[in-house]
């Protein structure tokens, strides 16, 4: 019997496929004062309407985390839920042959490389955010 071999590839963004889009950042904003929301809502909203880049957006935001650790913020990640019908989608891509990659526009290469190591993936694709 002849066994073939599939090389089948599928790429996944982090955010809105795997854990909550935009959400669960601004729950962890909020979590810092309501001008910080303030600022994340602004700097959201000039992206949405053009104004500015999301890598301008991404910055103000992450800007707020200012005083926070590295590790403390690997944490705060570490709680972020799993979108229900996820690890579903994971497992059915496993299972006829897919290897998954994750990748992310807005958030920085060690959180992917976190929730794909949570989710037994292999090493996410790099992005520009470090």
């Amino acid at each position: 019997m002849h066994n073939k071999i599939n090389h089948c590839l599928a790429v996944l963004d982090v955010e809105g496929i795997i854990i909550p889009k935009r959400s669960y950042l601004l729950l962890q904003v909020m979590k810092r004062g309501f001008r910080k929301v303030i600022v994340s809502i602004f700097a959201g909203f000039l992206y949405e309407v053009g104004l500015i880049t999301l890598e301008k957006a991404m910055s103000n935001i992450y800007r707020l985390f200012r005083g926070v650790s590295l590790d403390e913020f690997s944490k705060i990640f570490k709680t972020a839920p799993i979108k229900p019908g996820a690890l579903d989608l994971l497992e059915r891509l496993k299972s006829n042959g897919y290897q998954i990659v994750l990748i992310s526009s807005g958030l920085p290469d060690f959180l992917v490389e976190e929730i794909a190591r949570r989710l037994g993936l292999i090493a996410p694709m790099v992005s520009k955010w470090k």
